[in-house]
């Protein structure tokens, strides 16, 4: 998946990757910088015979997120089908989000996510861009915690934007 990652091209206006059905054990970066700044990232899995995410990034102990969405400007990232599970960190065991315009999470789950810090299953930190949004429509947040604040999300410093959360469960 982080090769997929990293083929964007910042002479891309839009790119679109899909990603196969399996379990895989890595943590990925999509890139920020001039890489995304602009353009639209959509990452799609594949789903079972009743829709589900049949797509599951699954933690390996590695004591970072299991995605990284950082510095994407004024970028748009779209993720949709994939599954976070088992993360474990000091901050953000699932995903972390940082300095992003807009970032749209949809049919996802994050489950069994777990930081000593802030943000077990979502970390949102450092959006200094005016009208940022983060949405999640038809997420499940399942058995994430945080030793600190914000088991299924935590937002810290200097946000000025949305979080909206449509038909999600937090349980």
């Amino acid at each position: 998946i982080q090769a997929a990652f990293n083929s964007i091209s910042a002479s891309d206006t839009f790119t679109r990757i899909t990603i196969d059905a399996g379990t895989y054990l890595e943590h990925t970066d999509i890139p920020g910088g001039d890489i995304v700044n602009g353009n639209v990232v959509e990452i799609i899995g594949a789903t079972d015979e009743k829709g589900q995410p049949a797509v599951t990034l699954q933690g390996i102990g590695a004591n970072e997120p299991l995605m990284k969405i950082l510095n994407v400007g004024d970028g748009s990232v779209f993720i949709e089908n994939i599954v976070l599970a088992g993360g474990t960190a000091g901050n953000a065991a699932g995903a972390k989000m940082e300095t992003c315009k807009n970032v749209e999470w949809r049919n996802c789950v994050f489950r069994d996510n777990h930081t000593s810090g802030r943000g077990g299953a979502v970390w949102i930190v450092n959006q200094y861009i005016v009208g940022n949004s983060v949405h999640f429509y038809d997420c499940s947040f399942l058995n994430n915690s945080a030793g600190s604040k914000g088991g299924a999300i935590n937002v810290q410093t200097h946000y000025d934007g949305s979080i909206i959360a449509t038909n999600c469960s937090f349980i």
